[in-house]
């Protein structure tokens, strides 16, 4: 999953999936446009998600790598002011990506891309940069960041972008993830309407 933005709504709606899975992986963006910061963030750190650090992580922390809209520094600003001391700590302890092995593949997660792990945007119509990733070394890589969805799968390699927990941009009002088979490199995407 990825991008929650301090969304516990959100997050709720995802969290029954998590009890048939085997490890829990948040692509970054704990906070950000909403008020529950910590408790999305007792929530990740209780159910022992492995996260990396988003852009809005990274803004909280520190300052903006780039210019951003108002509404953007809103919301830092208020994770900021309401962040309790040891959840800004487990933030701030948070790897820019992550590689691993299981069943034979090696992966990497990242939160925007490989080669820009906070900023850069690969959407689902990028060929060009799609292709880069296939180019990597990597039976599957998954990014966030987008708040797109997307999944591409060519020789034994895939691509994955699971969408937007918390603030979807391509169906408003509905939390995604997705669960992945690390065996056979298949999916199945949650898609479920936020009730609040």
């Amino acid at each position: 999953m990825s991008d929650i933005h301090a969304n516990m709504h959100a997050l709720n709606m995802i969290a029954p999936y998590m009890d048939s899975v085997d490890k829990v992986i948040c692509l970054g963006d704990a906070v950000g446009y909403n008020q529950y910061v910590n408790p999305v963030i007792d929530f990740l750190r209780t159910n022992n998600v492995q996260c990396i650090m988003g852009n809005h992580d990274h803004y909280m922390l520190h300052d903006f790598t780039r210019p951003v809209n108002d509404n953007v520094k809103y919301w830092v600003q208020y994770a900021r002011d309401n962040i309790t001391p040891e959840n800004k700590l487990w933030l701030s302890k948070l790897p820019d990506y992550l590689e691993f092995n299981t069943d034979g593949k090696n992966f990497l997660c990242c939160h925007a891309s490989p080669w820009n792990h906070l900023e850069e945007y690969i959407y689902p119509d990028n060929n060009k940069r799609i292709d880069d990733l296939f180019n990597l070394q990597y039976n599957v890589i998954c990014i966030g960041h987008t708040h797109h969805p997307m999944e591409f799968k060519r020789n034994n390699k895939l691509v994955l972008n699971p969408g937007s927990v918390g603030q979807s941009r391509n169906i408003r009002g509905m939390a995604f993830a997705s669960i992945l088979d690390t065996k056979n490199l298949t999916t199945t995407q949650i898609c479920k309407p936020l009730n609040r």
